[in-house]
């Protein structure tokens, strides 16, 4: 979804007028990401939960845990963002509006007449990009959430036991949802794991709160309504753990469909899909669409050309180059 969120900021402005599906409310709600960043961080707080409660009873080293999730993060992101250094010096990078092509992409701190000064801010950026800045790779910004969230839930499953922490959970949540704050998964993501399996009406309950969500996402985006929108990201917190909540109720049996190859291929190189995408539109897309490719060439080259650099992303820095550094740091 983040991905065709980007899709439909760089081309279809410029091809149809618009980013904007009129009364069409499916496709104004598919294309914007907003729903996959709430997914994405539910996610990786659950998994993060479910593993603290596993080894409830062994002790653990807080801060190894914390280096190594700092360098799985920090590893892609430097890569990442040093392939976008080299295509901006070599004036290959371009700003997210396909019509605006003839700029390149221009950053407040970046100097085209001091690449080596652009060069060490970018590397100080990238050593801050898991805590503070986003660098040059714009869907970064919840970078910091994805580093802070998990490790946070550990502690709290840690410090304060499962009870506890879904008590905390049931108090918190309303205020946190009230002030739009991506911190609302943390209590999301214990009640998916702790709280309320054993309930007897708990599909019903999570399918009803779904399909109100869903519903209150499809008005606004039909009719933009301002009150919908002002409480939008909570809104999508709340859909994507029903919708987690739901498929944990699937049998094992209906849960193999997400076994097929195809699904596990995706799942695998996801983060790495999740990294590259912009560059790879912002490079090889402006590229064709500079060339007057019609949107389909376009489409299908970007999505070609980013499953085949994720794949080898994947392969040799995600997994080999993380883990090796890991390995250094934590011996």
């Amino acid at each position: 979804m983040v991905f065709l969120c980007h899709l439909r900021m760089a081309f279809f402005y410029d091809k149809f007028g618009t980013i904007h599906f009129g009364k069409f409310a499916l496709p104004n709600y598919i294309f914007n990401g907003n729903l996959a960043v709430c997914m994405f961080l539910l996610i990786s707080v659950y998994l993060y939960v479910k593993k603290a409660l596993e080894i409830e009873s062994e002790s653990v080293d807080f801060w190894k845990l914390s280096i190594k999730r700092y360098i799985r993060l920090f590893v892609p992101a430097v890569v990442v963002n040093l392939l976008i250094f080299i295509l901006i010096v070599c004036h290959l990078f371009f700003n997210i509006d396909a019509y605006d092509t003839d700029v390149p992409y221009v950053n407040t701190w970046f100097n085209f007449s001091s690449p080596i000064k652009a060069f060490c801010s970018m590397l100080w950026v990238d050593v801050n990009t898991c805590l503070f800045e986003t660098g040059y790779n714009p869907p970064l910004w919840c970078y910091n959430l994805l580093f802070v969230l998990p490790l946070l839930a550990f502690a709290m499953i840690r410090l304060l036991g499962r009870k506890k922490a879904v008590m905390i959970s049931f108090v918190i949540l309303p205020l946190l949802l009230l002030h739009k704050s991506y911190f609302a998964v943390i209590p999301l993501a214990f009640i998916s794991v702790i709280g309320i399996h054993k309930i007897k009406y708990y599909k019903t309950v999570w399918g009803g709160v779904m399909i109100f969500c869903f519903f209150l996402q499809m008005i606004y985006a039909t009719y933009q309504i301002p009150l919908i929108n002002k409480f939008f990201v909570s809104i999508n917190m709340l859909l994507a753990t029903s919708i987690l909540n739901i498929l944990q109720s699937f049998s094992i049996k209906k849960r193999n469909v997400f076994n097929l190859r195809i699904f596990y291929h995706l799942n695998k190189i996801g983060f790495s899909i999740y990294l590259l995408h912009m560059p790879v539109i912002c490079s090889v897309g402006f590229l064709l669409y500079r060339l007057h490719f019609n949107l389909v060439v376009i489409i299908i080259g970007v999505v070609s050309i980013l499953l085949f650099v994720s794949l080898f992303f994947y392969k040799f820095v995600e997994t080999k180059l993380s883990s090796k550094i890991i390995s250094i740091a934590n011996p």
